[in-house]
């Protein structure tokens, strides 16, 4: 079972998908949902407001999300219940199973996998490698390694991101090595954005 706990906020509104969900931002205005594979909305911003289109398969939209007042950033959010941060053009955001130790999951055109997850605020670098895997870079908050997945080379990369007290998150990485060049700059821009979501 899916549940929905990540919502997309901005231009003074609140997505909230319904479960299963996939949602995607291609243009800076245009955020489209899809639910369960048939459903389909696109919500665009406009400069008073917001409005929305149905895909051939959907009546209402409310088969596809809720809209509520959200925060006034002019550009599309990723919202966790205690984490905002950039929702990065290009990637697809998917609802997680229950008991995912991640709000999300952030997908890429060529494998690349992001993530966030919840952290002691006493976690350090050296807690993030996993068997098999070979450091190969690391800083003062992040850590890259390589690991071998069905016979191929991966990499995974962690940022550590401290907001507060009882607030830290990890962000990860992963992706086939040919793609990391690529995508980590990504990943180090979401980290950069993230803050406390406001209630």
């Amino acid at each position: 079972m899916q549940h929905v706990l990540t919502a997309i906020g901005g231009f003074g509104i609140r997505v909230i998908p319904r479960a299963s969900f996939q949602a995607r931002v291609d243009e800076p205005l245009v955020l489209d949902v899809e639910v369960g594979g048939q459903k389909r909305a696109r919500v665009v911003a406009t400069a008073d407001g917001h409005h929305v289109a149905l895909g051939p398969e959907t009546d209402d939209p409310a088969d596809v999300m809720d809209v509520v007042p959200g925060p006034p950033d002019r550009e599309w959010l990723l919202q966790t219940a205690r984490t905002t941060l950039m929702f990065p053009r290009g990637y697809v955001l998917h609802s997680v199973d229950d008991g995912s130790p991640s709000p999300f999951d952030l997908l890429g055109d060529d494998d690349e996998l992001i993530y966030m997850q919840p952290a002691p605020d006493t976690l350090s670098i050296d807690d993030m490698l996993a068997p098999g895997q070979r450091e190969t870079d690391r800083g003062d908050e992040f850590i890259e390694a390589s690991y071998a997945h069905e016979g191929d080379g991966w990499c995974q990369r962690h940022i550590i991101v401290r907001l507060g007290v009882a607030h830290t998150r990890v962000f990860t990485l992963q992706a086939p090595q040919a793609q990391m060049e690529n995508a980590h700059p990504v990943l180090a821009a979401m980290a950069r954005s993230a803050r406390v979501t406001q209630a």
